[in-house]
């Protein structure tokens, strides 16, 4: 008689899946719905600092189930800033009504367009790609330079 690794954790078992608590320093695009599952959307997000580090963000892979049932999932988050950084979120599962989210690391933003992109597999399945873009031109022309 052993335990299921379905109920050992109401939301998610990988490291890299965190709970969601968005405020104004977060940025997402629209929802996607997964063709694999209905009732799980997906999308990407940057998530910016504040204070001293406000001219940095973070991309965000966010998963929402609610599909009454639990799912697989996988994904990539990619940035473009920075010399692109893409970040692997690893094989979890999802319970239906959670959300979960997959964070690369916080850098500094370029001048002139900055896009997050956000791939999700469930059940197998890929979709790509979520997407979020924030095009950043300081007043301070210097900045740019």
């Amino acid at each position: 008689m052993g335990l299921s690794l379905l109920t050992a954790s109401p939301a998610a078992a990988s490291i890299n899946w965190e709970p969601v608590d968005t405020n104004s320093t977060w940025k997402c695009g629209p929802t996607k719905q997964h063709t694999a599952v209905p009732g799980v959307g997906f999308q990407a997000c940057m998530v910016f600092g504040t204070g001293s580090k406000s001219t940095w963000a973070a991309g965000w892979l966010v998963v929402t189930n609610n599909s009454g049932k639990a799912i697989s999932l996988e994904g990539t988050v990619k940035q473009t800033w920075d010399d692109g950084l893409l970040t692997p979120c690893e094989t979890s599962v999802l319970n239906s009504g959670f959300t979960r989210g997959c964070p690369s690391s916080q850098r500094k933003i370029e001048c002139g367009r900055n896009t997050v992109y956000g791939d999700l597999r469930v059940n197998g399945v890929w979709n790509r790609s979520a997407s979020k873009h924030h095009d950043w031109n300081p007043s301070i022309g210097a900045l740019c330079l």
